[in-house]
C-alpha cells in the first residue's frame, strides 16, 4: 500500500503593533501635547501593520489522504498507515497551538494596552475640566478686583486667550486619539471574525482525524483535558474511555478515568510517573491507549479473584514492556 509523508506546516505568524511606551524623561501628557507629524505617521504605520495582519490566509488541509472503509484493527497496514499519519498530524496540531497561543498572548496584550490608554485619556479630560474650572475662577476674580487693579486687564486678557487655544489644541488632540482608538476596535473586531471563521474551516477536517484516529482531546475546565479514546473494544468500535488529565501544578496528576475501573493505580501510576520524568506526552497517551486495549481483553476474560486479575495484567504489561524494549521507537508506532 502506498504511503505518504507529511511535513508539518509552519505557524502562522501574526504581528500584534505594541503601542509606544514611556521610556523617557517627559510625561506622557505633556509628550501628547507636543507631538509632531512625524509621530502622527508612525501611528498610522501601526494602522496600517494592523490591517496586514489581519488577511489570514486559508490553512491547507492536513491530511488529504482517503482510508479504505473497513476497520483498521483486521488490517496491519491500514493501522500502521493511520499511526503515521497521527503522527503528522499530532505535529500540525501541536504548532497550530502554540501559533494560536502566541496570537492570542499578543490580542490580550494589546486589549490591555487599549484600556490603559482609555484611561489616560479620561484623566486627560479630567485635568483640562479641571483647569478650565480653576481659569474660570480666576477670571471672575480679576473681574472683581477690576476696580483696584486696573494695570492687570492686559495680562487677564492675555491669559485667556492664550487658555482658549490650549483648550482648543487639546480638544482636536483628543478628538484625533478618539478616532484611532476607535479604529483599532474595529480591526479587532475584523481579526475576532478572521479567526471564528477558520475555526468553521477546521471543524470537518478535526472531525474526520479524530474519527480515524480513535482520539479526541477537549479542554474540560483550567488546565484539565481529557483524552477520549475509541476504537478500542473490537466488540464495540464506538465505546468510549476517557482520561482527564490535570496540569495545573509542576506535576501532572490525573483528574479521573472513565469507566472508573480501568486503568488502576497498579496500571496508571508508572505511567504518570514517567510522564512526569520525562515530560513526553505523546507516550503517555499512547501508553494509556495500550493499557486500555489490555484492560477490554481482561475485562472479556473470568478470573477467581481480584489477586488473579491483577497477576494477569502485570504479566501482561511486563511482556509488552519486554517487547518495547526489544522494538524501540518502532514498536510504538507499530502499536
Amino acid at each position: 500500500m502506498a504511503t505518504t509523508s507529511f511535513a508539518p506546516r509552519p505557524p502562522i505568524a501574526l504581528s500584534m503593533p505594541g503601542t509606544p511606551r514611556n521610556n523617557g524623561s517627559t510625561p506622557r501628557s505633556a509628550r501628547r501635547l507636543q507631538s509632531t507629524p512625524s509621530s502622527r505617521l508612525s501611528f498610522g504605520g501601526n494602522a496600517l501593520a494592523l490591517a496586514q495582519a489581519s488577511a489570514l490566509a486559508p490553512l491547507p488541509p492536513i491530511n488529504s489522504r482517503v482510508y479504505p472503509d473497513k476497520s483498521y484493527a483486521d488490517d496491519d497496514e491500514l493501522r500502521d498507515l493511520i499511526e503515521r499519519d497521527k503522527v503528522a498530524v499530532d505535529d500540525a496540531v501541536q504548532i497550530l497551538g502554540h501559533a494560536l497561543a502566541h496570537t492570542r498572548k499578543r490580542l490580550v496584550e494589546s486589549l490591555e494596552e487599549i484600556a490603559a490608554e482609555h484611561k489616560r485619556l479620561e484623566r486627560l479630560t479630567r485635568e483640562l475640566g479641571d483647569a478650565a474650572k480653576d481659569m474660570v475662577k480666576t477670571v471672575q476674580r480679576e473681574k472683581d478686583e477690576m476696580d483696584k487693579a486696573r494695570q492687570l486687564e492686559n495680562e487677564v486678557q492675555t491669559r485667556s486667550r492664550s487658555l482658549a487655544v490650549q483648550v482648543e489644541a487639546a480638544t482636536g488632540e483628543v478628538k484625533e486619539i478618539h478616532a484611532k482608538l476607535h479604529a483599532r476596535r474595529d480591526l479587532k473586531a475584523r481579526q475576532r471574525a478572521a479567526f471564528s471563521k477558520q475555526v468553521a474551516r477546521n471543524g470537518p477536517e478535526l472531525a474526520f482525524l479524530e474519527r480515524k484516529l480513535g482520539l479526541s482531546v477537549r479542554g474540560t475546565a483550567p488546565d484539565v483535558v481529557r483524552f477520549s479514546f475509541h476504537n478500542i473494544d473490537p466488540a464495540s468500535f464506538p465505546r468510549t474511555f476517557s482520561l482527564d488529565l490535570d496540569a495545573s501544578k509542576s506535576q501532572y496528576t490525573v483528574a479521573s478515568v472513565t469507566p472508573a475501573s480501568f486503568l488502576p493505580s497498579s496500571t496508571l501510576g508508572p505511567l504518570l510517573a514517567q510522564l512526569n520524568s520525562s515530560r513526553n506526552l505523546y507516550r503517555f497517551v499512547l501508553a494509556v491507549r495500550l493499557a486500555l486495549v489490555d484492560e477490554v481483553v481482561l475485562e472479556k476474560r473470568s478470573f477467581a479473584s481480584e489477586v488473579e486479575r491483577e497477576k494477569e495484567r502485570k504479566r501482561v504489561r511486563d511482556a509488552r514492556e519486554r517487547r518495547r524494549d526489544a522494538g524501540g521507537d518502532e514498536y510504538e508506532l507499530a502499536h
